[in-house]
C-alpha cells in the first residue's frame, strides 16, 4: 500500500513524482522519435547501372508510410525527356525555366505541373506544341537565364516562360549565384524570436511536426497568420538595404534576358509562384516586385497566388516540405494550360 502524500518523506515524495512522470516521459520520447522519422527529408541522385540513366529522388519520412518521389533526368540534367532527338518541324516550342518548383521537387516527374501541361498539349489535336523543362533546383534568374541560353540552339524556343518564386531574391546570394560574394545576411529576424533561440525544446522535431500540421490546418481553414518577416527579405524591415540591392541585381538580369530573347524573336512570359507562407499570410510581397518587372518590360504573366488561395482544401502543399504536392501541381498546371 502506498503511503498517503502527507505521510511521505521528502525523498519519498520526489520518487513518487518521478515515477508518476515516467509514462509521460516515455510517451514524449516516442512521439519525438516518431516526429524525427516522419519529417526526415533526404535527396539523392541514383544511377541505373543497366542504362546509366540518372534519377533525382526525394524521400520524406523514414517510416513505412513515408513517400519517395522519382524524377528521371535527361543527359543534360533536366527533368525531361532527351532533347537530342527533337525534330522541330512545324511544332511550337515552349521552354519553361525556373527553380525546384518548376523542376517538380517532391512529386514524380509525371506529376509536376510542367509535365502535366506537356501531356495535355500533346493530346490537343490540330497543332504541335512541345513543352520543354530546363528547370534546375536551387537556382535563381542568373543561372536560369544561363540554362536558357545554353539550350537555345538545341531547343529553338518560340516562347520562354520563367517561373518566379518567393526566394528568388535571396537565392541571388547562394554559392555560385551572382551575388554570392555579398556580406552575410542579417539574422535580425531570427534574433526577434527569443523563445525559440533560448529553448532547445522549441526546435524539437515534435514541435516542428505539430507546427507543420498547424499551418496546414490554418491554410485549409483560411486562418491568417503572418510569419513572412522570417521568410521574406521584402517583408523584413531590418533588411531593407539588402532587399534594395538584390532587387537591382535581379532586375538587371531580368532586363538582359528579355532583351536577349527579343533580339532572337522569342516571346517571353512569367509564372509567379507563391510559398505556403504567402498563402498563410494572405499576402505575397515578392509578387508585387515581380509584377512591376513584368509591366515594365511588357512581359505577360500568370499569377498563381489567387488560384492556390481559392483552393486551400485539399491542402495543395507537401506537409513536411515547402513544395507543391500532386494536388497543387494539378492546380497550377490547369491555370498554366488555360493561360
Amino acid at each position: 500500500m502506498v503511503e498517503p502524500w502527507r505521510n511521505q518523506t521528502f525523498g519519498g515524495r520526489i520518487k513518487l513524482v518521478i515515477f508518476s512522470l515516467l509514462p509521460a516521459l516515455v510517451l514524449l520520447g516516442c512521439a519525438e522519435l516518431l516526429a524525427t522519422l516522419t519529417i526526415d527529408r533526404r535527396t539523392s541522385r541514383v544511377t541505373d547501372p543497366a542504362t546509366g540513366r540518372v534519377s533525382y529522388t526525394m524521400q520524406i519520412g523514414r517510416l513505412p508510410w513515408g513517400r519517395t518521389s522519382v524524377t528521371p533526368l535527361n543527359a543534360l540534367g533536366f527533368p525531361d525527356e532527351e532533347f537530342s532527338s527533337l525534330d522541330k518541324g512545324p511544332c511550337v516550342h515552349v521552354v519553361v525555366a525556373g527553380d525546384s518548383f518548376v523542376f517538380g521537387d517532391g512529386v514524380d516527374r509525371d506529376s509536376s505541373f510542367v509535365s502535366l501541361v506537356k501531356r495535355w498539349a500533346r493530346a490537343r489535336p490540330g497543332r504541335c506544341v512541345r513543352i520543354l523543362n530546363v528547370a534546375e533546383r536551387g537556382t535563381t534568374i542568373d543561372q536560369q537565364a544561363r540554362r536558357i541560353r545554353e539550350t537555345f540552339d538545341v531547343l529553338r524556343p518560340d516562347v520562354v516562360i520563367l517561373g518566379q518564386y518567393q526566394n528568388d531574391l535571396t537565392d541571388l546570394t547562394n554559392p555560385g549565384a551572382i551575388a554570392d560574394t555579398a556580406p552575410a545576411r542579417d539574422v535580425g529576424a531570427r534574433a526577434r524570436d527569443p523563445i525559440r533561440d533560448r529553448l532547445a525544446a522549441f526546435n524539437a522535431n515534435l514541435v516542428r511536426l505539430l507546427s507543420y500540421h498547424a499551418f496546414a490546418f490554418m491554410i485549409r481553414r483560411g486562418i491568417e497568420y503572418d510569419v513572412l518577416a522570417r521568410w521574406s527579405v521584402l517583408a523584413d524591415s531590418s533588411r531593407s538595404e539588402e532587399a534594395t540591392r538584390l532587387k537591382v541585381i535581379y532586375e538587371s538580369q531580368y532586363e538582359e534576358l528579355v532583351k536577349d530573347l527579343t533580339a532572337r524573336g522569342v516571346a517571353f512570359g512569367v509564372i509567379i509562384l507563391p510559398s505556403k507562407f504567402d498563402i498563410l499570410a494572405k499576402r505575397f510581397p515578392e509578387e508585387q516586385f515581380f509584377l512591376s518587372l513584368a509591366n515594365r518590360y511588357a512581359a505577360p504573366y500568370l499569377r498563381v497566388f489567387p488560384v492556390v488561395d481559392a483552393n486551400r482544401s485539399p491542402y495543395p502543399f507537401l506537409m513536411y516540405d515547402g513544395h507543391l504536392n500532386e494536388i497543387g501541381n494539378r492546380l497550377v498546371a490547369t491555370a498554366l494550360y488555360r493561360w
